[in-house]
């Protein structure tokens, strides 16, 4: 573990200085705001957690006999576990660091490592909500026959696949847990897309800009809807690269030239997934300033700036989310 001192963090001494460092350019953290999110008490003595889904009990189409008992319907139910796990991670820093610079390190760290904690979260959902079981794939059948972009097709065709399984639209976030706050949002399927999709996704016919929204109730990183479908941009949205058809002369996206980028577009309802959070433990910050001697430190030279969470994300019914593959223009229309 490197530590932060004077020579990887220089003391701009002999330079105008702008005490307001530059803010660095963050992904949107997408992609926990709309799921059904839960507490894990502490002291429970586990780190699981269990969901139970009631099937629809059956149509009972036959007409009840007069003075005749009709068979009884039966009810079944699915029960869905998931375990949470620890995140963390923390950099070390000197007391001259902290001494002598200026721009006061230690926020400064601790700022960074309280964004990369959030995008940490954010990405690790990804990777659970993008795994589902149903996919389309643009111009092809598998990831590697991709050699299309979206299409306003694909978006219909998953808005008929989520009616055609009663999903839910998403009306309101769900209530925040300890950690995880939650926004409201009109009714409708939500889409989680890369900004390379927003830009290709306005040359489909039928989608709206949120600048031509009736009223200016678009939510945070919200690009625009087409039909039931509200998009949300986020450069955590799954690319895998070179992974798509031969790049050919189509002028679509590629990392080394040779096959398409394919992107991963996320379309889903309420009751897709779920999030659970340590209550009191989800994200916590640990900060060791220079300057108290211990053992190991007897002169107080030494510090931390750190954080640690502790949560999991599950996919609770299939039905209620679709994966779009596709490729991107490198000059969309």
């Amino acid at each position: 573990m490197a530590t932060a001192t004077t020579s990887t963090i220089s003391l701009p001494i002999n330079n105008f200085y702008v005490r307001n460092m530059l803010q660095a350019a963050q992904p949107a953290d997408v992609h926990g705001r709309y799921l059904q999110m839960v507490d894990l008490p502490a002291g429970e003595g586990t780190q699981t957690v269990k969901w139970r889904r009631y099937s629809n009990i059956t149509n009972t189409t036959t007409a009840l006999t007069e003075g005749v008992t009709p068979p009884s319907s039966s009810q079944t139910v699915t029960d869905i576990s998931a375990t949470t796990s620890q995140y963390g991670t923390y950099i070390p820093l000197t007391d001259q660091v902290n001494l002598l610079s200026v721009e006061k390190p230690l926020v400064q760290i601790g700022e960074k490592l309280g964004q990369q904690a959030g995008h940490t979260a954010d990405v690790t959902r990804r990777d659970v909500l993008i795994a589902g079981a149903n996919a389309y794939y643009s111009g092809g059948t598998t990831t590697a026959t991709v050699d299309e972009g979206l299409t306003g097709s694909l978006l219909k065709k998953a808005i008929r696949a989520l009616k055609r399984t009663n999903t839910t639209k998403i009306t309101g976030g769900y209530s925040g847990t300890t950690s995880v706050g939650t926004t409201p949002i009109r009714a409708g399927f939500v889409g989680i897309i890369h900004p390379d999709t927003s830009t290709s996704l306005e040359a489909v016919s039928g989608f709206v800009p949120v600048i031509e929204y009736p009223r200016q109730d678009a939510m945070p990183d919200e690009v625009g809807a087409f039909k039931e479908i509200r998009f949300f941009e986020s450069t955590n949205a799954e690319i895998e690269e070179d992974a798509g058809a031969a790049i050919g002369a189509t002028g679509f996206i590629t990392t080394t030239g040779t096959l398409i980028d394919v992107y991963k577009t996320l379309i889903f309802g309420a009751d897709y997934a779920g999030g659970v959070a340590l209550a009191g433990h989800a994200m916590k910050k640990y900060i060791v300033p220079p300057g108290e001697a211990t053992i190991g430190d007897p002169l107080a030279q030494k510090g931390t700036v750190g954080w640690k969470g502790q949560w999991v994300t599950k996919i609770l019914n299939d039905d209620f989310g679709i994966r779009i593959e596709h490729g991107n223009l490198d000059t969309p229309a």
